[in-house]
C-alpha cells in the first residue's frame, strides 16, 4: 500500500506542476482552474490556497451526500488537496515568478506542456483507482445520487464554472482567464487522458500499482 501512496503523491505533485504551468502560460486555463484563478485575483489569496478551500468543499459535499457510504480511503482527498495547493503556490509564486513569457508561441507551447503533464498524471491516478480528485469525486457522487451519467454532470459542472468565472470577471474587472487555452483544453485534454491510460495501465499492472479493494482499511 505504501508504494501506491508514494506513486499517488508523485502524480499529485505532477498535476500541481501542470496546473501551475498552464496558469503561467497566461492564455486561458480549464474551467475549474479559471474559477479558482479569478477568485484568487479578486481576494488576493494565493491560487493554491483558494484551490484547497474549494477542494475541501467538494469533499465535504461528498461526505454529506454519501454519509456512511463514504469510503474511508477517500479521506485521502484532504491531504491530497493540501499538497495540490501547496505545490501550486510554491511553483507559481516562488519558482515561475522568475520566468517571463513574452512570446505567444512560447506561451502556447507552455500551455500544451502543462496540459500534457496534467493529463498524464490524472490518467495515472485514474488507472490506480485508489481515490478520486475532489471535483471528480463530487461529480461522481452527484451522478450516482440523481442517476445521471458522470460525463453529463462533469460537463455541467464545467459550464457552471465558466459562467461563474465570466460573471466574476465582468463584475470585478479581473483579467480574462477563459480564453483560447480553455478551448484547447476542452479539445485535447480528454483524448490525452485516454491515450495515457492505455499506455500506463499495463505498466501499473506489472508493478502492482492498481488498487485492490481488499487493501482498504
Amino acid at each position: 500500500m505504501s508504494k501506491k501512496i508514494i506513486v499517488l503523491t508523485v502524480l499529485v505533485c505532477f498535476v500541481s506542476a501542470g496546473v501551475a504551468i498552464t496558469l503561467k502560460a497566461g492564455i486561458g486555463v480549464g474551467a475549474w482552474d479559471a474559477l479558482i484563478a479569478s477568485i484568487s485575483g479578486i481576494s488576493d489569496i494565493p491560487v493554491g490556497t483558494v484551490g484547497i478551500v474549494f477542494n475541501f468543499t467538494c469533499i465535504f459535499a461528498q461526505i454529506i451526500i454519501l454519509r456512511s457510504n463514504f469510503r474511508k480511503i477517500e479521506l485521502l482527498q484532504f491531504p491530497i488537496s493540501i499538497l495540490l495547493g501547496a505545490v501550486i503556490n510554491f511553483l507559481l509564486y516562488e519558482v515561475f515568478s522568475l520566468i517571463t513569457l513574452d512570446n505567444y508561441a512560447i506561451q502556447l507551447g507552455t500551455l500544451l506542456l502543462g496540459y500534457i503533464i496534467i493529463a498524464f498524471s490524472i490518467a495515472g491516478v485514474m488507472v490506480m483507482d485508489l481515490i478520486s480528485f475532489p471535483v471528480e469525486g463530487f461529480c461522481m457522487v452527484v451522478s450516482d445520487f440523481i442517476h445521471k451519467k458522470f460525463h453529463i454532470i462533469r460537463q455541467l459542472f464545467d459550464i457552471f464554472c465558466v459562467i461563474t468565472t465570466l460573471l466574476l470577471i465582468f463584475i470585478f474587472q479581473e483579467p480574462l482567464v477563459v480564453r483560447e487555452g480553455t478551448i484547447i483544453g476542452v479539445v485535447i485534454f480528454g483524448p490525452l487522458v485516454g491515450v495515457f491510460m492505455k499506455v500506463l495501465k499495463p505498466i501499473f499492472v506489472k508493478y502492482d500499482l492498481i488498487y485492490a479493494p481488499q487493501l482498504e482499511s
